[in-house]
């Protein structure tokens, strides 16, 4: 998908969600039947946006457990990698002590801020699964997890804008 269809897809649903607005405006909503329409509409819409944004709670639920279930250490950047993640590009290796060893590792972390070789970081690891490696920091997860959220009050915001809040 391109920039232009990108743009032409969001002038689209712009021109949509006026078009509503614009019919629910000039809508006769003394009646009943109308009052009745535009309130399913809201319920539905906004228990759409409920839906989105209690699924990226769960998710960010599980990530916490995982935060909180893990094993944490310092360690060290040793180098830094800008991977082909648009909005979480910094990936880095790590070196760090677990049980009396010193490792050497990739952490499996895309982060949205950068850091330099030699900064000090916390870590969480799995002994067992050296693929399990994590800096802990605003990383791809966090950030998609944010982005879901938004999504899901942007839809609950637009439906009370296009029904009206008190209808």
């Amino acid at each position: 998908m391109d920039a232009f269809t990108a743009i032409a897809d969001l002038i689209v649903l712009i021109c949509i969600l006026l078009g509503v607005k614009q019919m629910a405006a000039v809508a006769d909503l003394k009646t009943p039947r109308a009052r009745l329409g535009l309130r399913i509409a809201r319920i539905m819409t906004c228990s759409v946006g409920g839906v989105i944004v209690m699924v990226s709670l769960v998710l960010a639920v599980r990530k916490i457990d995982h935060f909180r279930n893990a094993l944490y250490t310092q360690g060290t950047i040793t180098g830094v990698q800008h991977s082909s993640h648009s909005l979480a590009p910094y990936s880095f290796y790590v070196e760090f002590q677990a049980a009396g060893r010193r490792r050497d590792e990739y952490a499996f972390t895309y982060l949205v801020f950068p850091k330099k070789e030699r900064d000090k970081v916390t870590l969480i690891f799995d002994p067992k699964d050296r693929d399990k490696t994590e800096i802990v920091g605003f990383d791809a997860e966090w950030l998609g997890y944010s982005l879901i959220f938004g999504a899901g009050v942007l839809v609950i915001l637009v439906s009370g804008w296009l029904y009206g809040w008190h209808n």
